[in-house]
């Protein structure tokens, strides 16, 4: 499908012009331009004059200035589930790179992710990281492919944390990129207790890649602008839920 090819494009290269996308998908401006319009409604891009930006294009400490203060509350409140000892893996939104900070207050963790970013921040610490292998996502510092897939089957960790891109009551947990959906299904496929740690805002955005169902323990954090529709939507799933109260 030619809008699905339009998002691989721009979450592979950061940003890609009206010119470039049409040129590459065979199609007129004007098509493209409708498309852009369409796939940014949805939230799988966004559209600056001329071209279309990845959702997540931009350094890690840039996301993470965008509703600072709700991400923060919902790190705060994710570290709360992290105790000494424990093996957990960390994916790389820009709420668990806030999460690290309050890691330095933990002992003896082992830390899986596929994010250098994460690798990074976490210089320093005491606590044992796990870099997995694989493709580095261009636009990115996040690890992607069939090898990355194949490391994390075979690492241990004990829990899981996990960014949310979109949610709905039919199709569940979403994300914009088929390759870091991979990557995120093949961490739900180790059957660990699993977090799910996002603003509201992410309950009415749906995008084209699920992630796989799960039932396993864990929760989603999120803030306290979360409609009661998607709270009883939640509930009704028997999805936990735990709100975070934070300024807006």
């Amino acid at each position: 499908m030619r809008q699905h090819e339009i998002i691989r494009l721009v979450n592979q290269h950061g940003k890609m012009s009206v010119s470039e996308l049409s040129h590459l998908t065979g199609v007129s401006y004007v098509t493209i331009r409708n498309d852009l319009k369409y796939l940014s409604e949805r939230g799988n891009l966004r559209r600056v004059h001329g071209s279309a930006l990845a959702l997540e294009g931009s350094h890690i400490k840039q996301r993470v200035r965008e509703n600072f203060s709700v991400k923060e509350g919902i790190a705060a409140s994710a570290a709360g589930f992290i105790e000494d000892g424990d093996s957990i893996y960390l994916d790389g939104c820009s709420i668990n790179y806030l999460l690290l900070k309050h890691l330095t207050e933990k002992r003896q963790l082992t830390i899986v992710t596929a994010s250098q970013d994460l690798v990074t921040g976490l210089k320093g610490t005491s606590h044992r990281v796990i870099l997995v292998g694989g493709i580095l996502q261009k636009g990115m510092d996040d690890v992607v492919g069939d090898l990355a897939c194949l490391c994390i089957n075979h690492l241990t960790f004990n829990k899981a944390f996990i960014g949310i891109k979109g949610w709905d009551k039919k199709r569940g947990f979403s994300e914009s990129d088929s390759a870091r959906c991979a990557v995120k299904n093949a961490v739900l496929a180790k059957g660990v207790a699993t977090w799910f740690l996002g603003e509201a805002r992410r309950f009415s955005q749906v995008h084209d890649f699920p992630l796989a169902p799960t039932t396993v323990p864990g929760a989603v954090i999120t803030d306290n602008a979360l409609s009661p529709k998607y709270r009883e939507l939640l509930a009704a799933q028997q999805i936990k839920l735990s709100i975070v109260h934070t300024p807006h």
